[in-house]
C-alpha cells in the first residue's frame, strides 16, 4: 500500500508535505482517521481537511459500520473552505455508523 515519507526536519508542515505530494501525482489517495488517536476526543483534528483544501483536492467519505457489520466508500465532498461548517457537515455523515469502540467515537457536531 505505501507509504509518504514526512521529513520531520523540515519547516513546512505535515500538511504541506503531503499537499505537495498530491500536487506531484498523477493518481494519489490517502486514508486519514480524523480523530487522531485511539482515546475520546471531542474535536477532530483538521489535518485532513487542511491538506485537502491546500491541494485542491476531495474528501471521500467511507465508514465502517460495526452493528451492520458494512463498510463503504461513499459520498465525494468537495471542501467549501469554511473548515467549520464543512466538519459540521463531514460528522454528520457519521452520526449513524456505529464505531468498532462506540464509547471512543464522539460525532455530535
Amino acid at each position: 500500500m505505501g507509504g509518504i515519507p514526512i521529513e520531520r526536519n523540515k519547516k513546512t508542515a505535515t500538511t504541506d508535505q503531503v499537499a505537495e505530494r498530491f500536487r506531484q501525482s498523477d493518481f494519489f489517495h490517502i486514508a486519514i482517521t480524523p480523530e487522531g488517536t485511539r482515546s475520546l476526543v471531542k474535536e477532530w483534528k483538521m489535518g485532513f481537511y487542511h491538506i485537502a483544501v491546500k491541494a485542491n483536492v476531495p474528501i471521500q467519505l467511507a465508514y465502517m459500520d460495526y452493528k451492520s457489520k458494512e463498510m463503504g466508500i461513499t459520498e465525494i465532498f468537495v471542501p467549501t473552505g469554511d473548515g467549520k461548517a464543512d466538519l459540521k457537515y463531514i460528522r454528520a455523515f457519521y452520526k449513524d455508523v456505529q464505531a468498532r469502540f462506540p464509547e471512543k467515537f464522539y460525532v455530535e457536531a
